[in-house]
């Protein structure tokens, strides 16, 4: 998984080194700022993600202290 992370990084840096060799700084600057918006997105459903599974893991083991079989 990480190397595909790797290979997308280089791709989105030719891409932008590209564009900027082409004096397309406008294109350059809404593909940065989509990227980022990209990777907020990303970093709020993984905290999202993690909290519901903290949440079950919460209930699962309240569940196994009081005595419930789940």
């Amino acid at each position: 998984m990480l190397e595909w992370l790797i290979i997308a990084g280089i791709v989105i840096l030719v891409a932008i080194v590209v564009l900027a060799f082409f004096d397309m700084a406008d294109v350059v600057i809404d593909l940065l700022t989509s990227l980022f918006q990209l990777v907020v997105a990303a970093a709020t459903l993984t905290i999202a993600l993690l909290a519901a599974l903290l949440n079950a893991l919460k209930r699962l083991l309240n569940k196994q202290h009081n005595g419930i079989i789940p």
